[in-house]
């Protein structure tokens, strides 16, 4: 990156297809580094962050055995006994995870439901000692001090194992949900207890728009009345 702060034109957009390709070859913790950059706005442009914004919903997804075996395995039970409708194909697929449209049996409530990839937690540790390293090696180039690379790395590591545990989200969806109550126009999937497990989160199926759309339109409307 430090060295894409001086260059234009072409050359960067040929340095920004190797970072792109770089990324989707790095691992789970690139590519999630590369979702964070393409919500960063205020750190950087506008066509790195539009090339890096495939990385929020088309990355590779695992198989539906695995995502039977992983429900089954999370919740105890069979999967049919579960739900009445399971649909095989995921609706979108991240770095750490994908998700799956059902149907609960008997209450016949649409749910969303999380999927870690199962390759994801052995592969996590791997990478953040090498993204680690990547930080300390960074954090010698003096154009690099202000943004005090080594404490971003740190926080972007602890964050990155918070997320591979879903009990975690399901607590953070419970608050989002007790702090907005009584707002119409924000709502939050609901987690369905107790169809919350590490690897495995069954949620409300809410429907809405992507926040990096909603961003780039409220950014549009600050820019139209400068």
């Amino acid at each position: 990156l430090p060295f894409a702060l001086v260059i234009s034109g072409a050359i960067w957009d040929l340095w920004v297809s190797y970072l792109v390709w770089t990324m989707s070859v790095g691992g789970v913790t690139f590519v999630k580094l590369a979702q964070w950059a393409s919500a960063r706005s205020d750190i950087f442009s506008d066509d790195l962050r539009r090339s890096l914004s495939s990385f929020q919903s088309e990355c590779v997804a695992h198989s539906f055995a695995a995502t039977k075996e992983m429900v089954e395995s999370a919740f105890g039970l069979p999967m049919e006994s579960i739900f009445s409708v399971f649909e095989e194909e995921c609706l979108a697929s991240g770095s750490i995870g994908q998700v799956h449209r059902a149907v609960l049996r008997g209450s016949n409530e649409e749910v969303a439901v999380k999927i870690i990839h199962p390759w994801v937690p052995d592969m996590l540790a791997s990478d953040l000692v090498i993204f680690r390293y990547i930080c300390n090696v960074l954090s010698l180039i003096p154009m690099m001090k202000w943004w005090d690379i080594q404490t971003v790395g740190e926080e972007f590591s602890l964050n990155m194992m918070e997320q591979i545990n879903l009990c975690n989200e399901a607590d953070l969806l419970d608050h989002f949900n007790v702090n907005f109550r009584g707002r119409k126009r924000i709502r939050f999937p609901r987690p369905i207890r107790p169809l919350v497990a590490r690897l495995v989160l069954v949620e409300t199926f809410e429907r809405g728009v992507h926040i990096s759309q909603y961003v780039e339109e409220r950014l549009k409307e600050v820019k139209e009345n400068k």
